[in-house]
């Protein structure tokens, strides 16, 4: 990981306005597209199994970039299934070579540490939220994200890229409070250095979940486990 990657702590506060966003109801699952060998880009899908009715959203991570993070393709974000999408779609998928999937890495952090913890949301939609802190066997440093109903996270997926020194690893946790919490997979980029920082995971495609985990939530902290 890039050890300009700094984690973040959280601000922590009792309640959300009355005019957040209403969910409609689903997770927010990741899966892999590939990855373009001549660009040097990785693609993943973001898929939103709710009522919506929007298409998934199209993350890309350029491996070239510093710092090493996921972008959104804008053609992509709350986009509609039609054909100006699936043009776009038909245009970058084939591309792509598929990534390897890795076998040996267990799924369950080593450690777990709860931070911080507050109550949010409101009469309609009350959750427990957690900062916390986790250390996984297949990843350098610590992961930290935050996270509601339960303190914890999973590496749900681990792909490796031909000839590159990155992989990238699909955290689950449950990150959206709504109606009891719906699962999150946020495709994060790590590399394979030695590396004792914090990394933070938010859903950084997905603007209605910046009430409850955003970049408003978050200031600056020592990137020092507790």
């Amino acid at each position: 990981m890039c050890a300009r990657q700094v984690v973040a702590a959280v601000v922590l506060f009792a309640s959300l306005p009355a005019s957040a966003p209403a969910t409609t109801g689903g997770p927010d699952l990741a899966s892999p597209m590939g990855w373009d060998p001549e660009t040097k880009e990785v693609y993943f899908r973001i898929s939103g199994h709710n009522e919506s009715g929007l298409a998934p959203t199209i993350v890309r991570l350029p491996l070239r970039r510093s710092p090493l993070q996921f972008d959104v393709l804008p053609w992509s974000a709350e986009a509609d299934w039609d054909s100006a999408y699936g043009v776009q779609v038909h245009r970058l998928e084939p591309g792509l070579a598929p990534l390897e999937e890795a076998t040996d890495c267990s799924t369950v952090p080593d450690m777990t540490n709860v931070l911080e913890s507050d109550s949010v949301g409101n009469d309609w939609y009350p959750a427990r939220r957690y900062r916390i802190r986790a250390r996984f066997r297949c990843v350098e440093g610590w992961i930290e994200a935050i996270v509601f109903r339960e303190p914890s996270i999973r590496l749900l997926r681990l792909y490796r890229i031909p000839g590159e020194r990155i992989a990238v690893g699909i955290f689950s946790y449950v990150g959206i409070p709504h109606e009891g919490g719906y699962e999150v997979q946020v495709p994060v980029a790590l590399t394979r250095t030695e590396y004792n920082g914090v990394l933070e995971i938010t859903p950084f495609w997905a603007p209605r979940l910046r009430w409850w985990s955003g970049p408003e939530a978050i200031v600056r902290s020592s990137p020092h486990p507790k």
